[in-house]
This record gives C-alpha cells, structure tokens and sequence, in this order.
C-alpha cells in the first residue's frame, strides 16, 4: 500500500467478493481510501465519488 501510495495512487477500488483487501488496507495505512465493489450499490456510490 505504501508504494501504491508513492505512486501517486489516491484511490484503492477492489473489485470482487468480499472485503478483504480494503479491510487490510485500513490497518496498514488509513490514508489512502479504499472501496470494496461488492454489489451494485456499492459501484454506484465509487463512481459518484
């Protein structure tokens, strides 16, 4: 996450089931935002953000 972010990264977006990436990315560095894209609802609200 670190290098992503050095990168220039802003935004995390994991797509698929389940959380996990996003839930690892809060514990190693809560700056950098992250979505996890889990159903429809959740796709529209990263797309409007």
């Amino acid at each position: 996450m670190q290098a992503l972010k050095a990168a220039g990264i802003e935004r995390v977006i994991e797509c698929g089931p389940g959380k996990v990436l996003a839930g690892l990315n809060k514990r190693i560095d809560d700056s950098l935002p992250a979505v996890a894209l889990v159903d429809e609802a959740s796709l529209q609200a990263a797309l409007n953000n």
